[in-house]
């Protein structure tokens, strides 16, 4: 009888939790985040022409984005699980939000590719904590949620550059990153408002970020890159010292990385994922479709 009632206090001790306004919530930041990955593409011609850049360096504005994103993707999921979802959630809305209020502010090209970056990884954040509170609260119908999850980031990628093109018309190409603002602060509010806070939970702290890893493949994709976009420019020759250093850090950094996932315990990416049997032959065939 005494368990019975304990159970019931603690039921009726839970917060109502609108999953509606729950979902929406998480909607509007991944649907932001999705719409800044493409927004940029119909301004590359008024940011080469106001900000005094080639076209080879504004089209960094758009790989930044990438680059941001993708870094940070793993480690996300790994705060996630470790401060709880709501916090990376709320951390991730500040960083991207605080970051396209910058972007709008940007005076050179050098500081928007970075902003842009940053943009990215606060974009990041998104995903595997809007997963993680779908999964936490929504029940049975969490499988139905995460699925509708897969429709937006098309979606997203696709109304991008519409709305880049009538912003860069009809306003200014810092709109871009301006209309986020008052978007990013609304989608904070309902999230302090609506998605329940962080249940205490019980994680292996033992294993740690692998922030060493995270490092190593920064520092040779980054360099790569600039290697690569050093080739786009005029009088370009592979000779130079500008293609020579960034692509030796790159193959250096790459060789390190591939070194520090097989030699320690917990790596942010499983080796078999990276060199594991059929990973040449299935690459290959991808690269020749």
């Amino acid at each position: 009888m005494g368990r019975a009632r304990l159970v019931l206090d603690m039921r009726n001790s839970e917060p109502q939790i609108h999953r509606g306004l729950v979902f929406t919530t998480i909607a509007l930041a991944l649907l932001m985040m999705s719409v800044d990955s493409t927004i940029v593409a119909t301004a590359l011609d008024v940011l080469k022409r106001e900000l005094s850049a080639s076209i080879n360096w504004v089209g960094w504005t758009i790989t930044a984005y990438s680059f941001g994103f993708m870094l940070m993707l793993p480690m996300s999921g790994k705060l996630s699980d470790r401060y709880g979802r709501r916090r990376v959630f709320l951390g991730s809305l500040v960083t991207f939000t605080a970051a396209s209020l910058c972007c709008g502010l940007a005076s050179n090209i050098r500081l928007l590719i970075v902003l842009r970056a940053l943009q990215g990884a606060g974009g990041a954040g998104f995903t595997p904590s809007a997963t993680g509170i779908v999964v936490d609260y929504f029940g049975r119908a969490r499988d139905r949620a995460v699925s509708l999850f897969g429709s937006i980031f098309p979606v997203g990628a696709m109304i991008g550059p519409i709305f880049g093109g009538l912003f860069v018309s009809y306003w200014s190409w810092r709109g871009i990153f301006f209309v986020n603002v008052p978007i990013g602060v609304a989608v904070m509010a309902l999230c302090l408002r609506y998605v329940p806070r962080d249940v205490p939970r019980i994680t292996r702290r033992d294993q740690g970020m692998d922030g060493r890893g995270m490092a190593l493949l920064g520092v040779g994709m980054i360099a790569g890159m600039l290697a690569a976009s050093y080739l786009g420019e005029p009088d370009a020759r592979a000779s130079s010292p500008l293609f020579i250093i960034p692509m030796a850090v790159c193959i250096l950094g790459l060789w390190t990385l591939l070194r520090h996932l097989r030699r320690t315990a917990h790596p942010f990416i499983a080796p078999r994922l990276i060199h594991g049997p059929g990973f040449g032959a299935v690459n290959l065939e991808l690269i020749r479709k």
